[in-house]
């Protein structure tokens, strides 16, 4: 008389199988996103906001703001794009040093354009709307000098 054995590993595999290509699945699906930035706010006394070619600028030096500023530029998670932001709106920009490292942005609602050494750029598309506290900050800055 022939006695079947128990082989665990026939209902294993398959188990270990799907796990793997769930793993594989939300790899692909979020590789593409990350913080590009990792500032520590502490080591910045102050920050430089500007609008357009406008003159509308603000200099924030509170720790809140400051803190508030930073922690909206840390937690935003990009998707690198090729080519240029739409030619909506104004373009904006953030300038602040961290530590000995002096930081410049262009940034609007929803995107971020770092400029490298050698003079080309790189644009990171983000969330809808993630950086429209600092864009209706300078809007109400812009609308003071004109109105």
């Amino acid at each position: 008389m022939s006695k079947k054995l128990y082989r665990p590993e026939k209902r294993l595999l398959p188990f270990l199988l799907a796990l793997f290509l769930g793993l594989c699945h939300f790899v692909a699906v979020n590789a593409h996103y990350a913080p590009p930035f990792h500032f520590n706010s502490a080591s910045i006394d102050h920050i430089n906001l500007s609008c357009g070619d406008s003159r509308a600028r603000k200099v924030i030096s509170d720790r809140e703001q400051i803190n508030q500023v930073v922690k909206l530029l840390n937690q935003f998670s990009y998707r690198e794009k090729e080519g240029f932001p739409p030619a909506y709106g104004w373009a904006y920009g953030i300038d602040f040093t961290a530590g000995i490292k002096e930081v410049s942005i262009v940034f609007g609602p929803n995107y971020i354009r770092i400029y490298k050494d050698d003079a080309s750029s790189a644009i990171y598309y983000g969330p809808p709307e993630h950086f429209r506290p600092l864009v209706d900050m300078l809007n109400r800055e812009r609308d003071t000098l004109i109105g």
